[in-house]
C-alpha cells in the first residue's frame, strides 16, 4: 500500500496552537474569577461572622432579652463589620432579635407585605448572606441569619497574590509559544495580533512584583481593589456629608455624588456632562460670582487649598461651604486628565463663630458701658487693656495706653510714696491706711480716684484687674449734702425722712416741728400716717410700692396734717425714695396749701359760674344740657330749653345806671331759680340773657306750664331802695326730641323762638315750631307710652301655631309667642313696631322679660290654667319660641330672672326656646360660656331667626353655637316662589341649614305654591295663613286639645 504523503501546513498548526492557548487562558481566567468570588465570600463570613457568633451564642443560651436586642443593634449599626442584617432565632425557631439597615424603611401607601418584599429585595442586591449555627459549650442553642456587605480583609491578600501570580505565569508561558508559532506565520500569512494580552499580563506581573516587594504599596493595592474602594469611598463621603464633583480636562462634570447633588440642587443625571460653573456657583462674601476651584486647578496646574466661600444652589438658596480641589493624573508626571473637588456645608460652623463673635462683642460692650474704668495690667503694672470709661476718664486713645505703666495715670501716690505698689490695693485691704489716689489726665488735670485691684490668672498668665472710680461728684455731693442739710432744716416747708421698713420718722426739720407743734422726742415716734388725715393706709402704701419698684421718681398727693392740739390744715406732699441710703429712706416734703386751695376753689367756681349772679355759666350749661339729652335718649321723657331775655333792660341801665341794672340781674336770677325744681338748671349766658334746662317733661303742655310760671314770677315789681323797677321776660322754648338736634341747636332754636315772643309783645313765650312728620310723631308717642303700657298690661298675647309641612293633617311642632299693643289712641300696634320703639326707648329688655313671663305661664298643664278643660286632659308638650336679644345673655341677672320664672311656673325642660337674631351671632360668641351653659343645663334651647341672606352668612360662621332651629322671617317667605331673588336667597339659607343638620321653620307661608317649594327644599316646619291664624292665649288650651302634635 503506497504511503500517503501528509502535507503539514504551518499556518494551521500555529492557528490551532493559538486557539488552544486562548481556550486555556479563558479557563484559567474563569477559575481566577470563581476563586476570587470564593475568597470574597470566605472573607465576608470569616471576618464578620466569626466574631458575631462568639458574641451572640452566650446571650442566646441565657435566654436573650434586652441584652441580645442591644447587641444585635450594635452589630448592625456600630460594629464596623459590614453587617447589613442580623436575625437571631433559638433552637425552636423562635425569633429573639432582628435588626437591619432597611428595617426602619418607611414607604407611604405600601402595605406591610409590600414593604417586607421591598426590604428583602434591597438586602439581596446590596449584600451577601447565609445562616450559621450558634453553639455554646458545644451544644447548638440557636441560629443566626445574616447579610454582609462586600469587603476586603488583609488576611486574604497573600492568598490572592499567590492566585494572581499563578495565573500570570501560566498565561506568560502559554503566550510565548503562541507568539513563536504566530511569528512563523507572520512572514507568509499576515494576521492580526492581540497586543493587549501581553501588555495586560505584564501589568499583572508588575502589580504582583510590586506587592511582593512592598506588601503595603498603596498604589498597587488600589489597582487590585479599585472597584470596591470606589464604591465604599463614595459612600463614606456621603456619610460624612462631603460633596464630590469630578471633571475632565474640559471642566465638564463626569461624576457627582449624592451630597454634591443635595448642595447644588442638581440631580446627578442632569449635571453629568455640563460645565462645572453651570452647576457649582461659588460666590464671595459680597455675593459676587467666583471661578470654580476645579477650573482654577485646571488653569493654574496646582491644587486648590481649602477655602471658605458661598455656593448658590439651583433653587437660589445660598449656603456657606469649605471647598478644596486637586488635579487628577493617570500617573505621576503625566498631564492632568481632570480635577476633583470636595466640599461640605459649614453653615453651623459659621453660625457658631458668629455667636462667639457676638458674645465677645457683647462682653466687650458690657465692659465698655460700665460706669467704672477697667484696666488690665501685668504684675509689674504695664497696661494691656482699658475699657471705654477708663479711656474717657484719663483722656487717652486705646493704642496710646498699650505698654504704658499704671504710674503714668496715677503718679500720686505710686511715684512719691516709696515702697508702695499696686498690689497693696488688692481687695481693698487696709484701704483706710493707704494713701489717697489721684488720677492724672492726658491734659495734666487731676481728679480724686477710688481704686479697687483684683488678681487675675488667665491660662497661667498672672495679672491684675484695676477698677477706677472718679469720686469728684461724690466728694462734691458730700459737701453739698452738708450744706443742703442745714438749708432744709431751716426751710419753711415740712421735711420728713422716714425708714423704708418701719416707716417711722428718722429726721424731721424745724419747719415740720413748728407747724405740727410736737417736741423732737415726740415726733420721732410718729409716721406719715400718724400725722395725716384723709389719707387711706392702702393708698399710702401703694405710693411707697410704686416708688420702691422704680415706676415713678416721685409722687405728689394732698391730705390734711393734724397738729398736736387736734387742728388740721391742708398740705401737698411730694414723696421721694432714696436707694443710695443704707438702709433705704423715704423723704416727704409737705407744703401748707391753705391759701392755695382757697384760691383754687375761687378760680374753679368762677370758671363754672357767673360772678354777678352766681348762676352756672355757658360752659356749665352746655355740659348739663348734654347730660340731660343723653338721659332723655334712654327714656320717654322730654327736655325743654327756655331762652329768657329781659324786656327793655337797656332802658333800665340807661335810666337807673349799671349798678341798679346789676341789682335787677341778681334779683331776676333769684326769681328764676325760685320757679324751678331742684333737677332743673338756670344759667346766665351774659348781659340780660338766661337759659333754663328742664328735664323730665311729659309733653308740650308741661313746657307751657313752666313758661307761664316763669313769666308770673316777674309780675311783682323789683323793690330797690329809692327805685321801683318793673321788668318782664320774653321766653323762647325748644323741646327735645321733638326738635331732634344737639345742645347748640336747641339753644339756637330757643333763641329764635324768644325773638318771635318779643315780636308778639312784652312778657310773652313762644315754642319753636318745626314741621314734625306724622311717622316721627307716632314713633315718639309710642316711645313715651311704653312705660304705661307695661304697667297697665296693655299688651295682648297671641300664639302662632307651627306645623310640620309633611303629613295630613299637619301635626303641630311648636308654638311661637306673639303680642300686640292695644294703644289708647292709635289702636292695634303689632309686635314689630312695639319692639322697635322699645329699643329706642331703652325698654327692650323689659318687654322681652315680660314675653318670657307670659311664655312660662302658657307651658304648665292645661287643667291648671283653664277650668273649662276636661279633667285629666293635658296639652301636648310643645315648645314655646320667644324672641330674645343676644346681649341679654351677657347679663348674669337675666339668667337668674329666667330661672326664677321657670321655677315659679314649673316649666318642664326643653319647653322654652329663645330665638336670637342672626345679626347678634358675634355677641353670642362673646357671651361667657358659663352663662349659656347654665341656660342649656336648665333645659332652655336656642334658635336663630332673621332674613335669608344674613342667616346664610351667620350659618357659615356660627357652626359651634348651640342652635337647635333656624327661623326664616315672613318678608321673603311670602314672596316665594314668585320673586326669583328672594327664592334664591331662601334656597341658599336652606342649603346651609341642611348641611348643618338643623331643622328650618318658615314664617309667613301664605300659599300652596310657597309650601310646596319649601317642602322640595327640605324645609320641615311652617307657620302662616296657609295653616292657621294666630290663637288668643285664652283660647289656646282648648284649641290645642283638638290637634295632633309632633313636638320639635
Amino acid at each position: 500500500m503506497p504511503l500517503t504523503r501528509i502535507r503539514i501546513d504551518p499556518r494551521k498548526i500555529a492557528l490551532a496552537g493559538g486557539l488552544v492557548a486562548a481556550l486555556v487562558l479563558a479557563l484559567l481566567s474563569a477559575r481566577a474569577l470563581w476563586r476570587g468570588s470564593t475568597l470574597q465570600d470566605d472573607l465576608n463570613r470569616g471576618s464578620a461572622l466569626s466574631a458575631t457568633t462568639a458574641q451572640l451564642a452566650p446571650l442566646v443560651a441565657s435566654g436573650g432579652g434586652e441584652p441580645l436586642v442591644r447587641r444585635v443593634r450594635q452589630l448592625v449599626r456600630e460594629s464596623g463589620l459590614g453587617l447589613t442584617y442580623v436575625a437571631v432565632t433559638d433552637s425552636q425557631g423562635v425569633v429573639l432579635a432582628v435588626d437591619g439597615r432597611f428595617e426602619r424603611l418607611a414607604v407611604p401607601l405600601l402595605s406591610t407585605l409590600a414593604r417586607q418584599s421591598l426590604r428583602a429585595w434591597l438586602y439581596r442586591v446590596t449584600s451577601d448572606g447565609g445562616t450559621l449555627d450558634l453553639r455554646d459549650a458545644g451544644q447548638r442553642v440557636g441560629e443566626v441569619e445574616y447579610r454582609v456587605a462586600p469587603a476586603f480583609a488583609r488576611d486574604v491578600r497573600e492568598e490572592a497574590v499567590r492566585e494572581l501570580r499563578t495565573v500570570a505565569w501560566i498565561g506568560l508561558l502559554l503566550a510565548l509559544p503562541v507568539l513563536a508559532a504566530l511569528g512563523m506565520v507572520v512572514l507568509r500569512w499576515p494576521i492580526t495580533t492581540a497586543p493587549g494580552l501581553l501588555a495586560r499580563s505584564r501589568q499583572v506581573v508588575q502589580r504582583i512584583e510590586r506587592l511582593e516587594a512592598d506588601p503595603d504599596d498603596a498604589e498597587a493595592e488600589v489597582a487590585l481593589v479599585n472597584d470596591v474602594l470606589h464604591q465604599h469611598g463614595v459612600q463614606a463621603l456621603d456619610q460624612l456629608k462631603r460633596g464630590l464633583i469630578v471633571v475632565d480636562r474640559d471642566a465638564r462634570i463626569r461624576f457627582m455624588n449624592r451630597t454634591a447633588a443635595e448642595i447644588t440642587g442638581w440631580s446627578v443625571d442632569d449635571a453629568r456632562g455640563r460645565l462645572v460653573y453651570s452647576v457649582f456657583h461659588p460666590l464671595d462674601d459680597q455675593q459676587s460670582p467666583l471661578v470654580t476651584p476645579a477650573e482654577t486647578c485646571l488653569r493654574e496646574g496646582r491644587e486648590y487649598e481649602p477655602a471658605e466661600l458661598w455656593v448658590r444652589s439651583r433653587n437660589a438658596s445660598v449656603a456657606a461651604v469649605e471647598v478644596m480641589a486637586a488635579l487628577l493624573r493617570d500617573r505621576p508626571g503625566t498631564p492632568a486628565t481632570g480635577a476633583a473637588m470636595v466640599f461640605h456645608v459649614i453653615d453651623d460652623r459659621r453660625d457658631l463663630i458668629e455667636q462667639l463673635k457676638k458674645q465677645s462683642r457683647l462682653s466687650l460692650g458690657v465692659i465698655d458701658h460700665l460706669v467704672e474704668g477697667v484696666l488690665t495690667t501685668d504684675t509689674s503694672g504695664v497696661i494691656g487693656f482699658a475699657n471705654a470709661r477708663a479711656l474717657r476718664m484719663f483722656g487717652y486713645a486705646r493704642d496710646e495706653l498699650e505698654g504704658v505703666t499704671i504710674t503714668r495715670l496715677m503718679p500720686v501716690p505710686f511715684l512719691n510714696t516709696p515702697g508702695l505698689h499696686l498690689t497693696d490695693y488688692i481687695g481693698g485691704r487696709h484701704q483706710s491706711r493707704l494713701p489717697k489716689v489721684v488720677g492724672w489726665r492726658k491734659d495734666a488735670t487731676t481728679f480724686p480716684l477710688e481704686l479697687v485691684v483684683q488678681p487675675m490668672n488667665v491660662e497661667g498668665a498672672e495679672g491684675l484687674v484695676v477698677i477706677t472710680r472718679d469720686i469728684t461728684e461724690r466728694l462734691r455731693s458730700d459737701n453739698l449734702a452738708q450744706r443742703l442739710g442745714r438749708l432744709l432744716d431751716a426751710a419753711a416747708e415740712e421735711v420728713y425722712i422716714f425708714d423704708a421698713q418701719s416707716l417711722y420718722f428718722v429726721e424731721v426739720n424745724r419747719g415740720a416741728r413748728r407747724n405740727l407743734g410736737y417736741q423732737p422726742s415726740e415726733i420721732n415716734r410718729l409716721s406719715m400716717l400718724g400725722i395725716s388725715h384723709e389719707l387711706e393706709s392702702e393708698t399710702f402704701l401703694s405710693h411707697l410700692a410704686r416708688l420702691r419698684g422704680g415706676d415713678v421718681d416721685h409722687i405728689t398727693y394732698r391730705c390734711k396734717h393734724v397738729r398736736a392740739d387736734g387742728s388740721e390744715y391742708p398740705v401737698e406732699v411730694r414723696l421721694n425714695f432714696s436707694r443710695e441710703e443704707e438702709p433705704p429712706m423715704f423723704m416727704a416734703i409737705a407744703v401748707d396749701v391753705t391759701d392755695r386751695e382757697a384760691q383754687e376753689d375761687r378760680l374753679r367756681y368762677l370758671a363754672q359760674h357767673d360772678p354777678l349772679t352766681g348762676l352756672p355759666n355757658r360752659a356749665t350749661l352746655l355740659d348739663r344740657l348734654r347730660q340731660a339729652l343723653l338721659t332723655a335718649s334712654r327714656s320717654s321723657r322730654l327736655v325743654g330749653v327756655f331762652f329768657i331775655d329781659l324786656d327793655r333792660f337797656k332802658h333800665v341801665n340807661d335810666t337807673y345806671g349799671h349798678e341798679i341794672g346789676d341789682v335787677v340781674l341778681e334779683l331776676s336770677a333769684k326769681r328764676l331759680s325760685a320757679a324751678l325744681r331742684e333737677t332743673d338748671t338756670v344759667a346766665r349766658l351774659g348781659g340780660d340773657e338766661f337759659v333754663v334746662v328742664a328735664q323730665g317733661l311729659r309733653g308740650l303742655d308741661d313746657a307751657e306750664v313752666l313758661a307761664r310760671k316763669l313769666l308770673e314770677g316777674f309780675v311783682p315789681r323789683f323793690e330797690i331802695p329809692e327805685h321801683d323797677v318793673r321788668v318782664t321776660p320774653s321766653v323762647g322754648i325748644s323741646i327735645y326730641p321733638l326738635d331732634d338736634t344737639d345742645a347748640e341747636g336747641l339753644l339756637r332754636h330757643a333763641d329764635a323762638a324768644m325773638y318771635q315772643a318779643k315780636q308778639s309783645g312784652l312778657g310773652q313765650y313762644r315754642v319753636y315750631s318745626m314741621e314734625v312728620p306724622p311717622e316721627k310723631r307716632r314713633r315718639l308717642e309710642l316711645e313715651r307710652g311704653l312705660h304705661a303700657a307695661i304697667a297697665l298690661q296693655q299688651f295682648e298675647v297671641e300664639v302662632i301655631p307651627v306645623f310640620e309641612l309633611v303629613g295630613s293633617p299637619e301635626p303641630l311642632g311648636a308654638l311661637m309667642l306673639d303680642f300686640w299693643w292695644r294703644h289708647p289712641r292709635q289702636g292695634r300696634i303689632i309686635s314689630r313696631d312695639v319692639m322697635s320703639a322699645a329699643g329706642r326707648a331703652g325698654l327692650l329688655g323689659d318687654v322681652e322679660l315680660w314675653m318670657i313671663h307670659r311664655a312660662c305661664a302658657l307651658l304648665p298643664p292645661v287643667a291648671a290654667i283653664s277650668p273649662d278643660v276636661p279633667a285629666g286632659a293635658d296639652a301636648p308638650p310643645l315648645p314655646v319660641i320667644v324672641n330674645v336679644s343676644a346681649w341679654q345673655l351677657k347679663d348674669p341677672d337675666f339668667s337668674l330672672h329666667v330661672f326664677e320664672l321657670m321655677e315659679r311656673h314649673d316649666v318642664p325642660p326643653r319647653r322654652l326656646m329663645f330665638a336670637l337674631n342672626c345679626g347678634s351671632v358675634e355677641e353670642l360668641r362673646e357671651t361667657p360660656p358659663t352663662l349659656v351653659r347654665r341656660l342649656l343645663e336648665r333645659g332652655v334651647r336656642f334658635a336663630l331667626h332673621g332674613a335669608a341672606e344674613p342667616l346664610f352668612a351667620a350659618l357659615n360662621t356660627a357652626t359651634n353655637l348651640p342652635i337647635d332651629l333656624i327661623v326664616l322671617e315672613p318678608d321673603e317667605v311670602s314672596r316665594t316662589p314668585q320673586d326669583a331673588q328672594a327664592t334664591e336667597r331662601l334656597r341658599l339659607a336652606l342649603l346651609s341649614a341642611k348641611n348643618l343638620g338643623l331643622p328650618v321653620l318658615a314664617k309667613g307661608v301664605s300659599s300652596v305654591e310657597a309650601r310646596e317649594w319649601l317642602v322640595s327644599q327640605g324645609c320641615r316646619l311652617g307657620a302662616g295663613s296657609q295653616f292657621a291664624s294666630p290663637v288668643a292665649a285664652e283660647a289656646l288650651n282648648s284649641w290645642l286639645l283638638e290637634r295632633e302634635a309632633a313636638p320639635l
